[in-house]
């Protein structure tokens, strides 16, 4: 199956093969971030949200601070 394989692909696939793992070295070296709210680190396939400079997970923390800010609201 190897010999198929090879047939088929060219020199293009390597160079992709060579950009990803530079990418990947990229993201593992880059600056982690942390949310403000709980101080936790967010990972990648996390969702976040940015608001005032400031990054928070989505789940539970903006929501938690959400709940917060419209209990003093209207109370």
């Amino acid at each position: 199956m190897g010999w198929f394989k090879k047939l088929f692909s060219d020199k293009s696939d390597s160079n992709y093969q060579e950009t990803l793992k530079k990418d990947e070295e990229h993201i593992m070296t880059q600056d982690r971030k942390v949310c403000d709210f709980c101080g936790f680190e967010i990972f990648g396939e996390q969702k976040a949200i940015r608001k005032a400079g400031k990054i928070y997970h989505l789940k539970p923390c903006w929501k938690t601070l959400q709940k917060m800010a419209k209990k003093e609201a209207f109370s």
